[in-house]
């Protein structure tokens, strides 16, 4: 289970998410592009201990980098957004993830910085949205406190171990996020030579539009090769 922090600003909210992940058993921590820059000796002492989550953290340049070899995706916001996806609860978005997760394949969940969350570029990327219900008048979490619920939801569905029992009914293997990037690229190439884009106004918001419904859905390998026979054809 990825936990990606996004454009995280401070090292000691880096340092505080380490401890939370490890306080619940998670231990695979992805930044992309931190504003204190990466290795930050400073996330440290703000671990308490936890110090092996930093060393094995992983950086990278973009979203879409960090998300490319995972299955399925959440993004957490705090917001309404213009972009159609499910929008999920906390209790449902972690029911949802652990029945991905327990078929073998690889999710994430994504946060966004300190200031301002996830922009809509970065949740393009992602199957659902995560919301928390909180105070509708204050619900402004401190990123390692949105990780740190997350995390010990996650760590006590695991334990009561319901989640396979529940969702494990059938296999189907999703395909992973750079897949599904390398099918769009073509697509979009397609396009382009059958003069489908009429001004780059147009493809602009066409490209947007079709990144966010094929990054939105879970895309087997049989389903992903017969959209490749339907471009052949």
């Amino acid at each position: 289970m990825e936990i990606i922090l996004v454009r995280p600003q401070l090292p000691e909210n880096i340092g505080t998410t380490a401890r939370a992940m490890l306080n619940c058993n998670l231990h695979d921590l992805r930044l992309v592009n931190p504003r204190c820059g990466w290795p930050n000796r400073a996330a440290y002492p703000a671990t308490s201990g936890a110090d092996v989550i930093l060393d094995n953290a992983t950086c990278f340049a973009s979203v879409k980098d960090s998300i490319a070899d995972l299955q399925y995706v959440l993004a957490t916001t705090a917001r309404n957004r213009e972009l159609l996806k499910p929008i999920l609860s906390l209790d449902v978005a972690i029911d949802e993830l652990l029945a991905h997760a327990v078929k073998g394949e690889k999710c994430g969940i994504l946060f966004g910085p300190e200031r301002t969350g996830l922009e809509n570029s970065d949740l393009e990327f992602a199957n659902a949205f995560l919301v928390v219900d909180l105070n509708p008048d204050f619900s402004s979490l401190n990123v390692a406190q949105a990780v740190l619920l997350v995390a010990y939801t996650i760590f006590s569905k695991q334990h009561m171990g319901n989640s396979e029992q529940k969702f494990n009914l059938g296999y189907n293997h999703f395909v992973a996020k750079s897949d599904i990037d390398l099918f769009l690229t073509k697509l979009e190439k397609m396009m382009n030579n059958g003069r489908f884009f009429k001004n780059e106004a147009m493809r602009h918001k066409a490209i947007e539009n079709l990144r966010n419904l094929f990054f939105r859905s879970a895309i087997t390998d049989k389903e992903l090769r017969t959209l490749y026979g339907l471009l052949k054809k």
